[in-house]
């Protein structure tokens, strides 16, 4: 049989295979131009991540002693990731190694999550984990084992904190098909942000800690971005005897003149409980909407939040929520939960400040009912009530040095409200925050 010379569009996976030991055109062009432009060593990237941040918080109506937190911490964040040895099959690794060290802590210590605590309550002063994974490409496809920071809707690293949340498992990312990008993962353990191993149960934000947990998340999705100005989005994801997610989105942008910017975004998540129901009976249907206006240095936003469920909206890992209302010191996915949000953001580079931003944000959630939920789900302990409601509100101010000896030296101030009532269950809390990054790439 004959087999058609490759285009270089794209190349199937099963001529992939072929392509080992071809010596036609494209494949001998391909290779040779691998050899000559990457590599191991040439395509490696060691990066040295410096941060410290500051986190305050007062919790009003507490009555018991102390009724605030305070945790400030220094975090060292070293990565290496490799190129690929040359090659339509190349090998390379990933490795990484995190370091937390204790400035300061007092009051209500452990609810930040900046710092890690020891079994007698005491905070350490140093805390530290390392890993890496192995990598393998194989044509557009690159298969990745180990511990990694996976970035997807439905299963995402955190980086929200002194040092980034990771996970253990398995990821295939697929590019080969044009404008397509495929996932697949299967992951059976993390790292919260605080952790000093990578080898705990993986993280479910909400769920009581007292329910068995799920061995392992697995997923399948991706985006297609092949339309202008339009991104489709779709991610499956099964927690090991728990639940099923499925998520959706849209995205539009469009670029109306120059320095003014529409874009449009729609979020869909449904669960439903499967297997043994570790959390109980799940059915919940949470959604979004977003608007993003830009013009000249003003951004503003808006956004529309809904949560259809006797349960509340709850996801695996410290970062896969990718709803819009979802802040600072609330979800905002409380069940049967609505909530809107209006925001705006000022650029100071038409004032010749380069780099410095500020922005501010106001939530507002309400119609909030928990009666519904069984005293036998995984959620029951939250304590929700009805007629639930609550808001935020955020000033952050953003500072980034564009040039010079400390270029990308990046510096965040925010100040943060919450309240609520009885039925929403989140602590009224007033919040200062200051985090000052410096990385460095070699």
């Amino acid at each position: 049989m004959m087999i058609k010379k490759h285009t270089k569009k794209l190349v199937p996976p099963f001529l992939v295979l072929h392509s080992l030991g071809c010596t036609c055109a494209f494949c001998a062009e391909t290779e040779a131009k691998a050899k000559k432009e990457h590599g191991f060593f040439a395509d490696s990237v060691i990066s040295v991540v410096n941060r410290t941040v500051y986190d305050t918080r007062k919790y009003p109506d507490v009555t018991t002693s102390p009724n605030h937190t305070t945790e400030w911490g220094y975090g060292l964040m070293g990565t290496f990731q490799s190129g690929f040895t040359p090659g339509f099959i190349g090998f390379g690794i990933d490795a990484q190694s995190y370091t937390g060290v204790k400035l300061q802590a007092k009051g209500r210590t452990g609810r930040i999550r900046l710092l890690r605590k020891k079994s007698d309550g005491s905070v350490q002063d140093f805390y530290n984990r390392t890993g890496g994974a192995a990598k393998v490409r194989i044509h557009s496809t690159i298969v990745k084992y180990g511990i990694m920071r996976p970035q997807t809707a439905i299963f995402s690293s955190s980086d929200t904190r002194l040092l980034p949340e990771t996970s253990t498992g398995l990821l295939i990312t697929s590019h080969e098909i044009q404008d397509f990008t495929f996932q697949i993962g299967h992951f059976t353990a993390s790292a919260d942000r605080n952790a000093n191993t990578n080898h705990n149960d993986l993280v479910v934000n909400y769920l009581n800690p007292s329910f068995r947990k799920g061995k392992s998340f697995d997923f399948i999705g991706g985006t297609y971005t092949g339309i202008k100005d339009i991104s489709f989005t779709s991610y499956l994801g099964k927690y090991h005897q728990s639940w099923l997610t499925y998520y959706s989105n849209i995205t539009y942008q469009h670029q109306f003149q120059k320095q003014q910017k529409l874009t449009l975004d729609i979020q869909f998540y449904h669960s439903h409980n499967i297997g043994e129901s570790y959390a109980g009976k799940i059915n919940n249907n949470t959604g979004s909407i977003a608007a993003t206006y830009q013009i000249g240095m003003h951004q503003f936003f808006a956004s529309y939040q809904k949560v259809h469920g006797n349960t509340p909206f709850d996801y695996v890992t410290r970062g896969a929520i990718w709803l819009p209302n979802a802040t600072q010191l609330s979800d905002f996915n409380g069940p049967h939960e609505q909530s809107w949000q209006v925001g705006y953001e000022l650029d100071m580079e038409r004032f010749g400040i380069k780099g410095l931003s500020f922005s501010t944000a106001f939530i507002r959630g309400a119609g909030i009912n928990g009666t519904k939920m069984g005293a036998n789900s995984a959620y029951y302990w939250l304590g929700y009530g009805k007629n639930g409601k609550h808001w935020e509100h955020e000033l952050v101010a953003k500072y980034t040095v564009p040039k010079g000896f400390a270029k990308n030296l990046n510096i965040v101030a925010r100040h943060s409200i919450h309240q609520a009532n009885k039925a929403q269950s989140e602590l009224n809390t007033r919040q200062i925050r200051v985090a000052v990054e410096y990385p460095i790439e070699w």
